[in-house]
């Protein structure tokens, strides 16, 4: 799956690919959506915490609201499965240290016991916190 991804990545920064026709700032930006999807599928923590602020909070469709820890616990222990994360269309605007990244993406999960594919359309806020972007609320 780590291959994949690396794969999809790299052609992303070819001429021609989504990355060729943004700034170094939005690529930044761009970059840490990707992390943040590998992370939720391969269950990585650190990375989670590394882009999401502290101060998160997480509402899934249900209404349900979670803190941070309460979300990656759950990712982390199998209450909350992802498979897959297939992006159907992602965009980045920079200004100064806050920026923006609009998505239509679908999950393919298993979300406390429930299998799927969902998909979803949103927009993540962040600022840049120690020359690294962070997803915030808004």
């Amino acid at each position: 799956m780590k291959k994949l991804i690396l794969i999809f990545l790299a052609a992303l920064f070819t001429a021609g690919g989504l990355m060729a026709q943004t700034t170094d700032q939005e690529s930044e930006v761009l970059q840490t959506y990707y992390a943040i999807m590998n992370a939720m599928v391969e269950k990585d923590r650190a990375t989670l915490e590394k882009y999401y602020a502290p101060e998160m909070t997480f509402r899934h469709m249900s209404g349900k609201v979670q803190s941070r820890k309460e979300f990656f616990d759950d990712i982390v222990n199998g209450k909350l499965n992802y498979y897959k994360v297939i992006t159907d269309s992602v965009s980045a605007k920079v200004n100064g240290d806050k920026a923006t990244i609009t998505y239509s993406h679908t999950l393919d999960a298993l979300a406390y016991g429930a299998r799927g594919a969902w998909p979803f359309k949103g927009t993540m806020y962040l600022e840049k916190r120690n020359g690294i972007w962070v997803v915030c609320p808004n």
